[in-house]
Parts: C-alpha cells; sequence; structure tokens
C-alpha cells in the first residue's frame, strides 16, 4: 500500500489510509446481499492469474488512450457536455440525456446492486453507463464520487462495458477517470478499474450479471 500512485498526491503525504469506515457497523458486514454468484461479474484479465497479497491490479495508459483524447490537459476528464447538471425545463440541449432515482440525506455509506449490459453506442463521444453518484455541496463546487460501469469508444476505443470511476472535489474543475490522477484509494483485488468486463446481460439470457456496489 505504500507504494500505492495516490501518494503521489501532497494532500496524501505521511497520510495513515483508513481502510474501514469508523464508527459501528457490524451490520455492514453481517448482511448479505442474496445474489447467485454465477451473476457477478467477471474480467476477462483474471484468466491470466491474480495479482500478490498486498498489490492491486492497474490499467496501464496506452499512447492511443491518450491520443484519442482531445489534448493532454483533457485526457481523463469529462467532457462538458458529459456532466449530469440540472438543465432549465426550456432547455433544446439533447445531447445528454438519463434517469435519475436520487435520495437525499446524511449517509455513511451506500450499496446498489447494478445489472450489466453492453447497450449500442453510435458515436465515439457518445456513451452509455449506470452508476451510483455520491453528491454532495453546492452545483458550482461540487464533490462526487461515481462508480458503475460504461461503455464510452471515445474513451477507450472500443464498445466493451468497463468497470470505472470518476470523482471530483471542486465541480469538475479537477478530478479525473479511475487512475488517472490521485484521489482516492483502491484496494480490491478482484477488478481493475478501465478492464473490460467478461460477461454482460443479455435479452432473455440467464443469469442476468450483476454488479454489487459498496461504499
Amino acid at each position: 500500500m505504500k507504494n500505492h500512485p495516490i501518494y503521489d498526491h501532497p494532500l496524501f503525504k505521511n497520510h495513515t489510509i483508513q481502510m474501514k469506515p469508523s464508527g459501528d457497523h457490524d451490520k455492514w458486514n453481517n448482511d448479505t446481499l442474496n445474489i447467485d454468484d454465477e451473476s457477478i461479474v467477471t474480467q476477462l484479465w483474471t484468466i491470466n492469474g491474480k495479482c500478490p497479497q498486498n498489490t492491486i491490479p492497474i490499467r496501464r495508459t496506452t499512447r492511443e488512450d491518450i491520443l484519442r483524447a482531445e489534448s493532454i490537459e483533457s485526457y481523463g476528464k469529462k467532457y462538458p457536455n458529459n456532466i449530469p447538471l440540472r438543465k432549465p425545463a426550456n432547455s433544446t440541449n439533447e445531447i445528454h440525456e438519463y434517469a435519475t432515482l436520487r435520495v437525499n440525506g446524511i449517509f455513511r455509506g451506500a450499496e446498489a446492486v447494478i445489472n450489466v449490459w453492453k447497450p449500442y453506442v453510435q458515436m465515439p463521444r457518445e456513451f452509455s453507463l449506470a452508476q451510483m453518484w455520491l453528491v454532495a455541496g453546492p452545483p458550482s463546487n461540487l464533490n462526487t464520487i461515481e462508480f458503475g460501469w460504461q461503455v464510452y469508444p471515445g474513451r477507450y476505443g472500443d464498445d466493451n462495458a468497463r468497470f470505472f470511476v470518476y470523482w471530483t472535489a471542486d465541480g469538475y474543475r479537477s478530478g479525473c477517470y479511475n487512475l488517472d490522477c490521485p484521489g482516492f484509494v483502491p484496494v480490491n483485488q478482484a477488478y481493475v478499474l478501465g478492464e473490460p468486463i467478461g460477461h454482460v446481460s443479455t435479452l432473455g439470457g440467464s443469469p442476468d450479471r450483476e454488479l454489487v456496489v459498496e461504499t
């Protein structure tokens, strides 16, 4: 853990990473979701083995990944039209279409089960996703953590469904996808952020593939 890229960030100098939430959260550990093992998603890289203890798998950034971005500065960041902020009722901007379920309150954690699909995406800059989105603060200085799956040819170069994380601490002026910049500490050895998902749900297929998200 001490060699994790997050420690390149000045704010994490001499910082001790908290591996679990503080307080009494025994209930989280004792409750389990009733999900068939066959429905849990896997990634293609696991065919070749797994990571040694105390390490995590990280997707390598390629030259092609960077060339797909409009500029080096914009690599790993969201395009302005991809940021799901509230639009006026009479807005004519039809580029970003989304459906959300919003719950307001003070939360110490969250959990979701998301079906994984591979929807058709027509243009490279178009994308489709399903995610859990934790939000705090006013729109001008929004704090978010987003996690789920996405099909995004403009970022990854193909139409595979992939795990992703996105975060920002200041209304999307900073922050990035996955591990493209320091910002959080992944500890799960089973999944690589940005890598393809091996099996997805299909219409009429069985079982549906499900992503369990906890934070």
